[in-house]
C-alpha cells in the first residue's frame, strides 16, 4: 500500500515522468504504469 501512495505522490504532486519515479523508487516503470492506470481507472480524485 505503501509503495502505491508513493508512486501516486511522485507522479501527481511532485510531477515526475513515469522513468524517474520509477527509477527513486526501485521499481519497474511498468509497475508506475500499472499503478497509475489504475487510480485513474478509479474514478477517485484524490490521494
Amino acid at each position: 500500500m505503501r509503495m502505491i501512495r508513493d508512486v501516486l505522490r511522485l507522479r501527481l504532486e511532485a510531477g515526475l515522468s513515469e522513468r524517474r519515479a520509477a527509477r527513486s523508487l526501485g521499481v519497474p516503470r511498468s509497475t508506475v504504469q500499472d499503478y497509475c492506470a489504475r487510480f485513474r481507472a478509479s474514478g477517485l480524485r484524490n490521494l
